[in-house]
């Protein structure tokens, strides 16, 4: 019996794209010994160009994920965010070191 591969590494499957409107910040991370980057903290600025600060980041879940064929490494987290209790994700890029955050719609 032949096995044919279609060329597709299991782990390089493509994922949907994440719904909710991307936001440029700045991240603070944490490596293990074992290498991998834990987000600490983060810095945004908001629509009215209010900047804030996200501390004490639960990171509920972390993939590392290929959108369009482009590696990313995601993180499910929450905080607090104005006074309350919001989940959000953190995408960091390594092709280029940026960080987003998304509020899911």
């Amino acid at each position: 019996m032949m096995g044919f591969s279609i060329g597709m590494e299991e782990e390089k499957l493509q994922e949907q794209a994440i719904r909710g409107v991307p936001h440029k910040v700045a991240a603070d991370c944490w490596f293990t010994s074992t290498g991998k980057m834990i987000p600490r903290m983060i810095k945004y600025e908001d629509t009215e160009g209010a900047r804030h600060l996200l501390k004490d980041i639960e990171v509920l879940k972390s993939d590392k994920k290929h959108y369009a064929g482009i590696l990313m490494y995601r993180y499910d987290c929450r905080a607090v965010v104005n006074n309350r209790m919001q989940n959000f994700i953190l995408c960091y890029h390594p092709e280029n070191n940026t960080w987003d955050m998304i509020f899911p719609e």
